[in-house]
Parts: structure tokens; sequence; C-alpha cells
């Protein structure tokens, strides 16, 4: 076997294991603990659309995964079991598998599967997350914080397991760092609120098949539909006029603030000159210098018009701007 077939194999294999252990699962008959954040429309990642095409596919097929992408998510979930034996060792506290499927009584298509359970000292039972982070996510967890996307997946876990009194995060940080401390507490209101919308995005979209509003998640594939209408649409101006006019002012306000920020910025350069910046009170003002290879694409169109013509792309993309038709109304 020659190399190049040994790693078209391999990368093969990391994404069948990817899927063997995680991700070989229909998921569409409900929410999980990784949909929270999604569902409310609260995801860094994930729109409520792109969740809700997910959820009402009519068929379910397996995601499209690259290997490196398989092979994150299969590292996080053999790094599990490891993560919860250095919990133990670094707090003494025991915790254990839980494989249950757990249902809420109440809201059936709201399920969770939690890494480990325990209790602590004081008798008190606890959800225990392993995560395995890379080291440029340290900071949000600095200080107790738990970034958006895994607080909204404890207060999943933590609606649908009442006798938990609290989920813990063991966080794994570039490999070679655990943070344990991180802890989120039974909130009975912010359960309330979370299940509340939770089961608005179910009950209003997902089940009658109502697509959720645009977020700006959604504008990869928004920009992504061609013209195929010449003509202008017409507007109800009462529903849409107030929105027109306001993205339009502001981005006339944002091409005002650009302006005066370059004359502003132009006159602290022309007075830092040869420096690699300045400090001015409880500021710091840098201007210095940074090396990078620019490409010469006329160069190299110039001296290879035949490699440019085979590997350019000519792609057609969409130019939003807001003009006005006979002057802005007042």
């Amino acid at each position: 076997m020659n190399e190049v077939t040994e790693q078209i194999s391999i990368e093969d294999k990391i994404i069948e294991m990817a899927f063997e252990h995680s991700l070989n699962i229909d998921r569409r008959g409900f929410i999980g603990g990784s949909d929270g954040a999604a569902a409310i429309g609260a995801s860094d990642y994930k729109s409520q659309r792109q969740l809700w095409k997910e959820k009402t596919a009519p068929t379910w097929e397996r995601p499209e995964l690259k290997s490196a992408q398989a092979e994150k998510i299969l590292i996080g979930i053999l790094q599990e079991e490891p993560v919860a034996k250095m919990f133990t060792m670094w707090t003494g506290i025991k915790v254990r598998r839980d494989n249950r499927d757990i249902v809420h009584p109440d809201y059936p298509f709201i399920q969770a599967h939690v890494d480990r359970v325990g209790k602590d000292s004081e008798g008190k039972r606890f959800i225990l997350e392993c995560k395995n982070n890379s080291e440029y996510r340290t900071d949000e967890w600095k200080d107790g914080n738990v970034p958006p996307d895994y607080s909204i997946q404890g207060l999943h876990y933590l609606a649908c397991c009442p006798e938990a009194q609290y989920v813990r995060f063991a966080v794994l940080l570039g490999g070679n760092h655990l943070v344990y401390d991180i802890i989120i507490e039974r909130d009975e209101e912010l359960i309330s609120d979370y299940l509340t919308r939770v089961s608005d995005f179910w009950n209003n979209h997902v089940l009658p098949k109502v697509e959720p509003p645009v977020m700006l998640l959604d504008e990869p594939e928004v920009n992504a539909v061609e013209v195929t209408n010449d003509e202008l649409l017409l507007l109800d101006e009462d529903e849409y006029y107030n929105m027109v006019k306001e993205c339009y002012l502001l981005n006339e306000t944002k091409k005002q603030a650009e302006k005066a920020y370059k004359e502003k910025n132009i006159v602290l350069r022309d007075i830092i000159a040869g420096h690699k910046g300045a400090l001015c009170g409880d500021l710091v003002v840098k201007f210095g210098s940074q090396n990078r290879m620019n490409f010469l694409e006329k160069k190299f169109k110039d001296d290879n018009p035949d490699w440019a013509t085979k590997y350019g792309e000519q792609k057609t993309i969409r130019v939003f701007e807001i003009v006005p038709a006979k002057g802005i109304k007042k």
C-alpha cells in the first residue's frame, strides 16, 4: 500500500470511528444538550434556521465531515474518561457514567445524555461535563465564566435532571491544564425560561414546519441564493419601510464614522512617525511593522496566462446596498 492510499484509509477510518462513537444517531425527534443554544437562538456556531432544517429533514442523513472535524470530535469523546479521572484525582470526588437517555417528564422532546454524575461531600448530586478545549479558548473559561453554548448545555441538563443541584465542568485546556472548579448552580427561573423558549422553537417551528426568522449566522446561505428575477420586489411600506430606512441610515453613519476615524488616526500616525507606537494616559497606540507576503496576481497572470485560466475561478457574488429611490422619506 502506498503512502497516499494509506493516508486516505486512515482519514476514512477516523470519520467512521467518530460516527460510531457519537454521530451515527438520528436526532430529528428531540432537542439534545448540544442543540439547546441553537434552539433558543443563542449559539455562536449554529442558527435556529440551521437547526430547524436538521430537525425537519424528511430523512436522516449522515452529516458530511472532513477528517479534521471528525478527528476533533473523536478526540473529545475519547478524552472524557481521562478528564473524569483527573477530576477525581484533583478533587477526591468520585464520579460515574450515566448511560441513560434522560427524557424530560413534561417535555418529551427535550432529552439529555450527560457525561458523568456524582455526589459531593455535602451530599449534593451534580452533573460533570468533561470538555477538551484548545488553549486558545482559555480566556473563555477565566474567572468562573462558561462559554455560552456550554452554559446553555448545562442549563439543559439541569432541566432534565431535577435531582442535580449543579453542573460542574472539568475542562482540559491545550492538553496540559485542567480547569475543574467552574459550576452552574440550579436556577429554577432560568430553567423555566429556557424550557419556554425551547418549547416555542419545537411547537411553533419544528412541528408545524414553520421556518424561524433569519439570523446573522445564516448569511452564507442567504448570499448563496441566485438572482432569478431582474424585477425589483415591491416591499410593503407599512411592514418594511422603517427597517429599510434604519438600515440605510446606519450604513451612512458607519461611512461617516469610518471617515472620521481615518482623519483622526492619520494625524496620530504622522506624530508617531518612526516609533512603534505611543502611550497616552491609559491607552496605547500601536503602529508597528508586520511582514507579509503579497501575491502578485497581475504578474502571475502575465507570466502564466494558461495557469491563470486553468486555476482561476469566476464567482458571482451578491452585493447589498441601499440607495435613495427618489429621496428618503421624512
